[in-house]
């Protein structure tokens, strides 16, 4: 029988959440082929995980205030996916397939003004110490509706990228990693989902 100790271990290794972004992409961020170059895939992931923990100058604040830093700590599992032969049957992070029969070479392709949707699935592990990111650029396909809403098409995407990436808690003082994050940013990562 399990302890309640044990019980809120499994319950929050069990926890994660969804967190979905738009982005436009611009001509400096795609190679000559209109393919997504490694630096902008990279790119895409922190911005959604900077703006999951709170932004910018929400991060420089804890640095600064709670001496608290997230580090990137692995990336592992990253995928680009420039043709489509390349993803057929790959498993997206919410469990569903994606299919290369309904695309043509041309849908892989990002063009400058298109807009790309970067989803992440948030797991907690150590009490917070450590954020698994579960990461995915998506682009609308062609049969999708042009609907501006974020969840609409997503069922039609076509998957460019995926990865996991690993963030840690730091003590700024110590360089140590920590699980004694701040009252204030449990209450941040709350408003994502994610309770610690």
């Amino acid at each position: 029988m399990m302890d309640s100790k044990q019980q809120q271990q499994q319950q929050q290794q069990q926890q994660h959440h969804t967190v979905s972004k738009e982005f436009t992409v611009y001509r400096d961020e795609l190679y000559y082929d209109d393919l997504l170059p490694l630096q902008t895939i990279l790119n895409f992931f922190e911005r959604v995980r900077t703006e999951a923990l709170g932004g910018p100058n929400r991060l420089r604040q804890l640095k600064e205030e709670e001496n608290l830093l997230w580090v990137v700590t692995s990336i592992d599992e990253l995928i680009s996916f420039p043709y489509r032969h390349h993803f057929h049957g790959q498993e997206d992070i919410n469990g569903g397939f994606f299919k290369d029969d309904e695309y043509d070479d041309n849908d892989m392709k990002v063009k400058p003004g298109d807009d790309l949707i970067v989803r992440m699935v948030v797991t907690p592990k150590r009490r917070g110490m450590f954020l698994i990111c579960e990461q995915e650029i998506l682009k609308r396909g062609t049969k999708c509706n042009g609907d501006d809403d974020n969840s609409k098409g997503v069922e039609n995407a076509i998957l460019l990228a995926k990865g996991t990436v690993t963030v840690c808690a730091i003590n700024a003082q110590s360089n140590r990693p920590t699980s004694n994050l701040p009252d204030s940013l449990k209450v941040d990562l709350r408003k994502i989902g994610l309770e610690i």
